[in-house]
């Protein structure tokens, strides 16, 4: 699995808003859609971004789930 599929798996199974994340993350919303759709890749300064401010979680977690 991607990572943006993860990402976007996350955020759905937690029922987390995608603007909420973006904002948070201090990426542009249409932005942040287009690449957890997979229609840009994820930079690593975007991915921590995401994980730590966004969802104030570990980027680690996704290396502990399974595809």
């Amino acid at each position: 699995m991607k990572v943006h599929e993860r990402l976007k798996r996350y955020i759905t199974d937690n029922g987390i808003k995608q603007i909420h994340v973006a904002e948070k993350s201090e990426i542009d919303f249409r932005t942040f859609n287009n690449k957890i759709l997979g229609r840009g890749k994820i930079t690593v300064d975007e991915f921590e971004k995401i994980c730590v401010y966004g969802l104030g979680i570990s980027p680690g977690i996704f290396l502990m789930i399974k595809s």
